[in-house]
């Protein structure tokens, strides 16, 4: 169904995202989150991509939700059973072991471009997710030039290579033809700022000085709110999308 703007939304209107500010915490994902079961009761949530569960699981399941994982690295997935019941998943299988409208929240942070077949992935979440369960998405978009460069240049990001490379149209085009979902929020991170994280990140990496200050921006993006009646993503370079499945 066309995308509208929720009236509440799960983020509250006068919300700036000041907990992407928050220096010392070192996860924007887990704040995101955070933030959205502040008023909600645990119950089953499901990572997509989870890798070791350091990111996210782990602190989720401190707060007494039930967490599931699944990722492509069993060598991870071994660090992530900690946490989690966690799911091996090869190449675009459906994922049979994870029951219908069963999973309360289902979050992929980074995850998308490194799946092939996106609609498989992202459908297969809708069917894990109970009636009014809320997925949340965190994806890079091609929208932005410097990072369109950085790609044609780089096939592999943190060693996994890019399978996907998505617009913020193709995934505006995805929500709407999906009759089940409903975007209620969509926020964007601009290319200019993420230009300058890479020449900070090379600038420490190259110099070895500077991690502290590096994890300090890292956790100083902000994101711009977008109203749906008015979209202009030009030059977005990232997203997070608030979906719930109706």
């Amino acid at each position: 169904m066309p995308p509208q703007e929720s009236k509440k939304g799960i983020f509250k209107k006068d919300m700036n995202l000041q907990f992407f500010r928050q220096e010392r915490i070192p996860f924007q994902q887990t704040l995101i989150i955070k933030e959205f079961i502040k008023n909600s009761k645990p119950g089953n949530i499901l990572e997509i991509g989870c890798s070791t569960g350091e990111k996210t699981l782990k602190q989720l399941s401190h707060l007494g939700w039930n967490c599931l994982g699944i990722d492509i690295n069993e060598k991870a997935l071994k660090e992530a059973a900690k946490y989690a019941k966690v799911y091996l998943r090869r190449g675009n299988e459906p994922f049979a072991f994870i029951k219908n409208n069963s999973i309360d929240l289902v979050c992929a942070f980074d995850v998308f471009h490194h799946i092939s077949d996106v609609e498989v992935t992202f459908h297969e979440s809708l069917r894990c997710l109970k009636s009014s369960g809320i997925f949340l998405m965190i994806e890079h978009v091609e929208d932005s030039i410097f990072l369109r460069m950085g790609r044609n240049i780089f096939k592999k990001w943190e060693g996994m290579p890019i399978l996907s490379r998505m617009y913020m149209k193709d995934w505006m085009n995805l929500f709407s033809k999906t009759p089940s979902v409903e975007l209620l929020s969509v926020y964007t991170g601009s290319q200019y700022m993420e230009l300058f994280g890479y020449l900070f990140y090379l600038f420490c990496k190259l110099t070895g000085v500077g991690n502290d200050l590096r994890a300090k921006y890292k956790n100083s993006l902000e994101l711009k709110k977008h109203d749906f009646q008015h979209q202009d993503y030009s030059g977005a370079y990232a997203a997070l999308f608030v979906l719930k499945k109706i």
